[in-house]
């Protein structure tokens, strides 16, 4: 199958799983479309060089991430509030006061999501919100599977001491 064909495969397999995450680190729309844009750049680029064999999912990320990463150093990221889809709430048959309480507690969760570092909020949305497993995470992050392990136990920790005092 010729290059191209494969990237677009690639890019319609990835696409909104890719924005979601970016999405989720930048906490905007704008951003995220940029960086998801710049991921897939980059990635076209060097996508004829990367071995057959490969775990594309794990290369995109770790693209995104550093996309993402650069944003950051940049001061580029615009602070606004995230969608209301970031952290996704069930509306159904809920019940107005728990409802309104479930809201509030999404807006206190995403709060301290965009509070942790850059390297323990991707670790905390690759392995929590993606689903991916430690080893692929750790690829991502370009650090060790017990490190990965270290970034989301302590993210986690930030999450619950925070609810605590909300």
């Amino acid at each position: 199958m010729p290059t191209k064909t494969r990237f677009v495969d690639l890019l319609g397999s990835y696409e909104q799983e890719i924005h979601r995450y970016a999405f989720r680190m930048t906490g905007n729309p704008e951003d995220a479309a940029d960086v998801l844009q710049d991921t897939f750049l980059k990635a076209f680029r060097a996508f004829s060089r990367l071995p057959a064999d490969a775990n594309h999912r794990a290369w995109l990320y770790r693209i995104a991430h550093r996309q993402a990463l650069n944003l950051f150093r940049s001061q580029k990221v615009r602070e606004t509030e995230p969608l209301e889809g970031a952290l996704a709430i069930d509306d159904a048959n809920g019940h107005p006061d728990d409802l309104a309480e479930t809201r509030q507690l999404a807006q206190a969760l995403r709060r301290m999501i965009r509070a942790l570092t850059p390297r323990q909020r991707s670790a905390l949305l690759l392995k929590k919100y993606e689903g991916l497993p430690y080893a692929d995470v750790a690829d991502i992050l370009g650090c060790s599977e017990e490190n990965a392990r270290a970034q989301v136990y302590q993210a986690m920790k930030k999450i619950r001491n925070g609810l605590r005092r909300s």
